[in-house]
């Protein structure tokens, strides 16, 4: 059964997507002049390419060891015996070119919550002496404390998160990864949606938006539900069926139109949706809010903190309408169908060309 495409209705949400300024797309020039039997096809072929442009070079998953290797020597010489370890997007190959570095510091030492923010104010002083980075930050107050940092420009001005003790992360860490093994279109899709979310800057969840964890909640929910009732092999397969344009537009008009955000929660684990009710998570000041059970803890909702939820839900909606009304012809050889709805700023384009630059310093 198809979705109702071309019969759309608009949020009941107020909330209106203002268009972002357009941007580059240079994973375009990548593709021939190739004719397609639909736009859906065509789609399919620029979020392909769009994923190989986002696949870090030799240099650039080099530059990231290197700064790595050297803030992980920074923390051992100053607190011992430790392990650091990386999570997060870079760990899970789910990375932007500019995506945050994620580590955990993992010590016996610091157990109190006192000795903590000790500890990251010690981390602080540390990389700053070290010249590692002139701009640190200590995130006391956050659900899980952290140090942030851009390092210097010799270290490729990478951000970096560091955290001590933080097991969710590499908890989450193997749950993520073995959801990417089992469903192929999900790297695919993640990478498009997170860049479709920072280049509306929806995408920070210390700001109220959409993190990278929740957002795959989403996902991986969307392929397990199937909402758009595709064939089984849509999603199994969705490279041999040249179907990732259509499960694009399917998330967009799931999410932006049909999915019960006022009174259902998603539910990874059970492959379901559940009542909001039945968890004690319906808020009648903020009915819509998004609602996720937490694959590490089943009483903890990942989504509570998206108070842009509203925002995000409408450019979603907004996003499945105009790819939709992409002019399309089947003569047509060449298009930039996904570049209608997100493109990659400018500072990610040096940032791709600079993180090399720490191999010859």
């Amino acid at each position: 059964m198809e979705p109702p495409l071309k019969r759309w209705r608009r949020s009941p949400s107020s909330e209106r997507f203002s268009p972002v300024p357009h941007s580059p797309t240079p994973w375009i020039d990548t593709l021939g002049m190739t004719q397609y039997e639909n736009k859906e096809q065509r789609l399919h072929d620029e979020i392909v390419a769009y994923v190989k442009y986002c696949e870090p070079t030799d240099q650039e998953a080099t530059a990231r060891k290197l700064v790595i290797d050297h803030i992980a020597g920074v923390i051992a010489r100053r607190f011992g015996s430790c392990k650091v370890e990386l999570f997060g997007s870079v760990a899970q190959n789910l990375c932007l070119p500019d995506s945050d570095i994620d580590l955990v510091v993992l010590s016996s030492k610091i157990q109190r919550s006192d000795n903590l923010v000790k500890t990251l104010r010690q981390l602080r002083g540390e990389l700053l002496r070290t010249k590692v980075s002139q701009t640190v930050e200590v995130v006391s107050r956050a659900r899980v404390p952290i140090v942030k940092m851009v390092t210097v420009k010799s270290l490729g001005c990478f951000n970096v998160d560091v955290s001590f003790n933080n097991k969710d992360g590499t908890l989450v860490l193997s749950l993520v990864k073995r959801y990417i093994e089992a469903m192929p279109a999900l790297r695919p899709l993640l990478l498009v949606l997170k860049t479709f979310l920072a280049h509306r800057d929806f995408n920070d969840a210390a700001h109220a938006g959409l993190g990278s964890f929740a957002l795959t909640n989403m996902v991986i929910s969307f392929l397990q539900l199937n909402p758009g009732k595709r064939p089984q092999q849509v999603l199994e397969k969705p490279m041999e069926n040249e179907s990732l344009g259509r499960l694009l537009l399917d998330f967009f008009y799931y999410y932006g139109y049909t999915f019960p955000y006022e009174t259902h929660y998603i539910c990874v684990a059970k492959q379901k949706l559940g009542l909001k009710e039945d968890k004690g998570w319906f808020r009648s000041a903020l009915p819509e809010h998004l609602s996720i059970e937490s694959l590490i803890d089943p009483e903890r909702d990942i989504g509570s903190g998206v108070t842009k939820i509203k925002k995000i839900r409408a450019a979603f909606g907004e996003a499945f309408t105009t790819l939709n009304d992409f002019p399309f012809s089947t003569t047509t050889t060449s298009a930039n169908i996904l570049g209608s709805v997100l493109g990659l700023p400018k500072k990610v384009w040096d940032f791709k060309t600079h993180s090399s630059v720490i191999l010859v310093c």
